[in-house]
């Protein structure tokens, strides 16, 4: 009788068990490698990207973005924790909410970032949202959030939620200024309609009427129609455009004759503020960081970044990838210089920091708490600045 035991399915012979030990010292080694340059890493370098918008629509905000993180960077001396950092950019396409997807792809899959500062705009952030939700990416957005993408730990939303970026300024040309009613503009995407709420709502809440809204295509270069079709009724205009756009519109308004108040809602950022400064003088503003606020982190910001940059005085871009660059490395930081996008959350709502928007911190649904200030525009030496008029703290975000 032959009783040499049978091959079967359970029982695999030396050559097959073989392979698959070796299968799975394979798996394990590649598993290993992919860890040391993703989030399990706590040793090599930190890549952190930058995804603002460089090509294209928009260009300048790239290199003012750049400028910012770059100076908080180098103040850090390129570390976190002891841990060397690396600064990958990627372009942002304003128009096109696909091509930030693929370089936002980019930087996870081919560069292994975990951590990002940007999009920008609204759009581009409801692109890349999925996508860094599922490979747990971190990305610290500036100029607000929305309250779709809040709540998530993904998306860390400074300076504040988008429809609560205004929110004082209703009550202050209701109550202060006394205006009975009010036209607005902006631009016609995400952040364009909601940067508007908080004023637009408090304003009706004092007993204000909103009379007209007008909604302005990204990329639209004639301004003109826009101007010739506000209601002038209105007690002022409450406008946010980006600062190119802004310049074409007051150059419209003012070939009109229109003598209605404009409010510029997150003032109008240099360098266009320079060039259409005269237009504007005595314009008031509602605004969360000028080179005017006279904070002791500001005057600091204010000073290294001239020194910086050959004598520039910084802008709103500039600020804002600042910040979100140095409350990326705090969350580092409070991480214990882990990546790790569940340390990262946990540790982000711990960081508090003076920043040169004033004292700030990010609460439970992921987004920036901090001033606010009503501001004017003033010729002062040699230069228009936004001088601050009454400044509110601590502005809480309303979902």
């Amino acid at each position: 009788m032959d009783c040499t035991p049978h091959k079967t399915s359970r029982t695999p012979d030396r050559p097959r068990l073989l392979a698959l030990v070796l299968a799975m010292v394979m798996a394990l080694a590649l598993t290993s490698c992919a860890s040391g340059t993703g989030a399990g890493d706590d040793s090599g370098p930190i890549k952190i990207g930058i995804l603002w918008p460089f090509n294209g629509a928009y260009s300048n905000y790239g290199p003012d973005g750049l400028a910012g993180t770059q100076l908080a960077l180098q103040e850090a001396g390129m570390k976190v924790a002891g841990r060397p950092v690396e600064l990958v950019k990627a372009s942002e396409d304003v128009l096109d909410p696909a091509n930030t997807l693929r370089e936002a792809k980019r930087l996870v899959q081919q560069e292994g970032v975990t951590v990002v500062i940007g999009p920008v705009f609204g759009s581009s952030q409801q692109a890349v949202a999925a996508y860094f939700k599922t490979t747990n990416v971190m990305a610290f957005v500036p100029f607000g959030n929305t309250k779709e993408l809040a709540g998530r730990g993904n998306f860390i939303g400074w300076s504040t939620l988008d429809t609560s970026f205004s929110t004082p300024l209703g009550g202050y040309l209701a109550d202060e200024l006394h205006y009975q009613s009010i036209a607005t503009l902006a631009p016609d995407y995400v952040y364009g309609h909601n940067v508007l709420v908080g004023a637009t709502q408090t304003f009706t809440k004092a007993g204000g009427k909103v009379v007209q809204q007008q909604w302005v295509p990204l990329g639209t270069t004639d301004l003109l129609p826009y101007a010739s079709n506000l209601d002038r009724d209105a007690d002022a205009l409450v406008m946010w455009l980006v600062p190119q756009d802004a310049a074409s519109f007051v150059k419209s308004f003012r070939s009109l004759g229109i003598k209605m108040p404009i409010i510029f809602v997150n003032g109008v950022f240099d360098p266009t503020f320079q060039s259409m400064g005269a237009n504007i003088v005595g314009s008031l503003g509602i605004v969360d960081w000028s080179a005017g606020l006279t904070n002791k982190a500001n005057k600091a910001f204010v000073a290294d970044f001239a020194k910086a940059n050959k004598g520039q005085v910084p802008n709103n871009q500039n600020a804002a990838a600042y910040v979100d660059t140095k409350l990326a490395l705090a969350t580092i930081e409070k991480a214990g210089g882990a990546a790790d996008f569940e340390r990262l959350k946990k540790a982000v709502v711990q960081v508090r920091l003076d920043t040169p928007y004033g004292p700030g911190h990010i609460d439970a649904n992921f987004l920036g708490v901090t001033s606010r200030t009503i501001v004017k525009a003033v010729h002062q030496d040699g230069r228009y600045v936004w001088e601050p008029v009454k400044t509110f703290d601590n502005v809480p975000n309303e979902l």
